[in-house]
């Protein structure tokens, strides 16, 4: 499929998951990373920042994951395991909910809205199947593979 036949509303698509799982990358990276020590904080203090920097990254995160899922829906896209998965309208609008409290001032410090999601997703299995599926739908359906191998015959490579 040449360039100027890509489905647009799914190259854009694709760009906002792309911005999710850059900052999925981001907060693996900080994970591996040794953080920079504040020499007159205590140890658990240090730790505790970090932990805390994670989750404020895991939160962005799940928010951007929600407005790939609710433009997908809004799309009327279809991929079977996407569709099984969002099958989980409970799910997804709690994480609708967990995203507006992402991005908007809430009144409390931890929202119900958020608890409501990570009770609902406890382990975090079903956002990551989400996240996993959308990686394997926009690899086959803008056959990316492909692309990155024209691209690099193209520039000489």
């Amino acid at each position: 499929m040449p360039f100027e036949q890509i489905n647009v509303k799914l190259f854009k698509l694709h760009g906002y998951w792309l911005t999710a799982d850059a900052v999925e990358e981001a907060m693996r990276a900080y994970l591996n990373t040794e953080t920079p020590h504040e020499p007159d904080m205590p140890d658990e203090l240090n730790q505790f920042g970090k932990i805390h920097s994670v989750f404020s990254v895991q939160k962005v995160l799940y928010a951007l994951i929600y407005v790939v899922i609710e433009e997908y829906k809004a799309s009327d896209f279809e991929d079977e395991k996407l569709d099984e998965l969002l099958a989980d309208e409970v799910k997804v609008q709690m994480l609708r909910r967990f995203r507006n409290a992402i991005f908007h001032v809430q009144n409390e410090v931890l929202s119900q809205k958020e608890l409501d999601f990570l009770d609902a997703d406890y382990d975090g299995s079903w956002i990551k199947a989400v996240h996993k599926a959308f990686d394997k739908y926009f690899t086959e359906r803008l056959d990316l593979e492909k692309r990155i191998r024209a691209l690099k015959e193209a520039m000489g490579g």
